[in-house]
């Protein structure tokens, strides 16, 4: 059976376009209790025509979840940014904790550059060995050794048991219900969508 949302990003990937803000706000659970990817107002359809989108030295997306490649002001995102947020998003949904803690987003970043996260089993003893290793090199800060497409992710969550899939889906499914919520009371209180995860 498809999982449409861990192939979202792929079909996107596909078709030149990287998102660039993938976070828990921005996954989204439909009906059918289907998480849903969302917000692509920060996308960047990556072609000569379009690459002008990004600007050097200009970060895009939010500090908690964003590629050390967007916090260096990198013209030539891609789809390895995505997969970097992906995981970043994955570790909270796994270790109820942001990837890097700091007191200011200044500090945050800097972490995505020169830091060294705590495994999320150290918070959740049920993660397997497996999950830790995919969620590795979705990690890598060097892009060129992560993951290079999405579809070596979806692979590479395949060779799981079916139960730590489940477990995921399940987790992965929670937060970003727990975000919608969120979402809904911020724009109810504020008359604002979500902002940037503090």
């Amino acid at each position: 059976m498809r999982e449409p949302s861990r192939e979202a990003l792929a079909y996107a990937h596909d078709n030149s376009i990287v998102h660039r803000d993938v976070k828990p706000e921005n996954i989204m659970i439909d009906l059918n209790g289907l998480p849903k990817l969302t917000d692509f107002g920060l996308v960047m359809h990556h072609d000569e025509n379009h690459l002008t989108l990004t600007q050097e030295g200009v970060l895009v997306g939010s500090y908690h979840y964003t590629s050390p490649e967007q916090v260096d002001g990198l013209r030539d995102i891609d789809g390895r940014a995505d997969i970097y947020s992906l995981g970043a998003t994955f570790y909270y949904a796994l270790a109820g904790r942001t990837l890097y803690q700091g007191s200011s987003p200044s500090e945050i970043l800097t972490q995505h550059l020169t830091g060294n996260w705590v495994s999320p089993r150290r918070f959740n003893k049920q993660i397997s060995r497996h999950t830790i290793k995919v969620l590795t090199k979705m990690l890598v800060r060097n892009r060129d050794k992560r993951y290079q497409t999405m579809h070596e992710v979806i692979a590479a969550m395949d060779q799981a048991p079916f139960f730590t899939r489940a477990k995921i889906a399940i987790v992965a499914s929670a937060v970003g219900l727990g975000a919608l919520l969120v979402g809904m009371v911020v724009e109810r209180v504020f008359h604002v969508l979500g902002g940037v995860l503090g």
